[in-house]
């Protein structure tokens, strides 16, 4: 199964330099290295409402917006082949991010975007009690999809 995953903002956001987002998946605990994707951010920006902002599986590093700060979005997902995942197991996306550290606002800042084998399969909502599992409050949030990829049959 071919997967991707990317971050989208809910509100609008201010980006500073050495802004950063890193997102992976772990299943049962093994990290699958072909999902990691960081977007660094080399420039002050904006960022407004429903744009994404970071995705897996690739390394971008942003110096300059292309299109003006106003139409700003980084690239999309490059998918990932994930090994068949059993009902037992236990699928989580890592995110890390150098700009909103606390759960709570963090729910708040953003939605997720799945895609399976080439399609948009589901966007998550973070304000679930049962998503984020766990936090560092220091931008570290586990995202647990288990749930997801079972009620899509994955």
């Amino acid at each position: 199964m071919n997967f991707g995953a990317e971050l989208l903002t809910l509100r609008s956001l201010s980006l500073q330099p050495q802004d950063s987002f890193e997102l992976f998946i772990t299943i049962d605990g093994k990290p699958i290295p072909e999902t990691f994707g960081k977007d660094d951010y080399l420039l002050s920006l904006s960022l407004a409402e429903g744009r994404r902002i970071c995705a897996t599986g690739r390394k971008c590093m942003h110096r300059r917006p292309n299109n003006g700060e106003k139409f700003f979005e980084t690239g999309p997902a490059e998918p990932a082949c994930l090994p068949e995942i059993i009902n037992s197991r236990k699928v989580l996306l890592f995110v890390k991010n150098s700009v909103v550290e606390e759960a709570s606002l963090f729910r708040e800042s953003f939605i997720l975007r799945i895609h399976i084998d080439g399609n948009l399969s589901r966007e998550v909502p973070l304000t679930a009690q049962n998503v984020i599992t766990d936090w560092s409050n220091h931008g570290k949030f586990l995202v647990d999809l288990s749930a997801v990829f079972q009620e899509l049959g994955a």
